[in-house]
């Protein structure tokens, strides 16, 4: 049976990167209004990377570990991102996601195929 924890962060990170795909793909003007230095290809990366982030998420439903190790490379990455164009307000939901799933992954990597 998966651990109630980790369904319900998996659950989360779902409707998170759902809600940042569609904010990203419809309405690119507020992210490049309230960032300045985000560059046109910076934003294509940004509407994408929820995408795959959340296929990524879908596989760790099923327990596979090039899909945790997606996760965790896709939010080391919108980290890098998030300093490089200086989106301050999100580092702060970002890398305590990024830690919990590392947790997370860590404890019940065992369980991954």
């Amino acid at each position: 049976m998966r651990p109630l924890l980790f369904t319900v962060l998996l659950l989360l990170l779902l409707f998170g990167n759902g809600f940042a795909a569609y904010k990203l793909f419809t309405a690119p003007q507020e992210i490049t209004a309230s960032n300045p230095k985000v560059t046109t290809f910076a934003l294509q990366l940004l509407q994408w990377l929820p995408v795959v982030n959340i296929a990524a998420i879908a596989g760790m439903f099923f327990w596979q570990k090039w899909a945790a190790i997606l996760v965790l490379l896709l939010g080391v990455f919108v980290l890098y991102l998030d300093i490089r164009y200086q989106i301050r307000h999100h580092i702060y939901v970002a890398l305590p996601s990024l830690l919990i799933m590392a947790y997370f992954i860590r404890r019940y990597w065992g369980w991954f195929r």
